[in-house]
């Protein structure tokens, strides 16, 4: 009886092995799902943290340019504001000039003169809402020479008293709005 015993024994020894064998398998391979699981958890969280971050950086940019965009409005606005005569003055400034000529002729009737002083009645009105509207005529005569605001249409010696790139003549007088520059003043230069 020992050896039946011993032979069954062996016997469930034998058939215990491969469903141990079955069981580690089973394990391994439930062990390999859990981690790939794991890892594809973890790497569907840092793809996700990933576009956040994207998504983040994305959303502080657009702010960015919107703020930009807003500034760039403004001040687009206050140019706009600031320079909205400039169009209007372009068109007077000729005018102005006439008016300045007509002035210049002499009169020698009561009539004429009296002609000539309504002409610069609307001469000042016209320079003063000039003014108004920040419109400033370029002081050039006896001023040293500025490409920015004055155009040499000429040059000649200087004559004693005089320096070289002085204004000694304007033909034309030139105006800025604000630091604008709407029409150089043409004069002519000491040598």
């Amino acid at each position: 009886m020992s050896e039946e015993l011993k032979k069954e024994a062996t016997t469930q020894d034998k058939s215990d092995e491969p469903v141990k064998a079955e069981e580690a398998e089973a394990q391994v391979n439930e062990s390999a799902e859990e981690a790939f699981e794991e890892s594809s958890e973890q790497s569907e969280l840092a793809q996700l943290q990933a576009d956040y971050e994207a998504l983040s950086d994305r959303l502080i940019r657009t702010q960015a340019e919107m703020q930009n965009i807003q500034r760039r409005h403004q001040r687009d606005k206050e140019a706009t504001l600031k320079f909205r005569s400039q169009a209007l003055a372009k068109d007077i400034i000729p005018a102005i000039d006439n008016l300045e000529r007509a002035l210049q002729t002499e009169v020698d009737t009561t009539s004429a003169e009296n002609f000539k002083k309504g002409v610069q009645m609307v001469l000042d009105s016209l320079q003063a809402a000039l003014k108004q509207n920040n419109i400033e005529q370029v002081e050039a005569l006896g001023k040293p020479f500025d490409s920015a605001v004055h155009e040499a249409v000429a040059q000649i010696p200087a004559s004693e008293g005089q320096e070289s790139g002085e204004v000694i003549e304007v033909l034309e007088k030139g105006y800025t709005l604000h630091d604008r520059v709407l029409r150089a003043a043409k004069v002519v230069v000491a040598e």
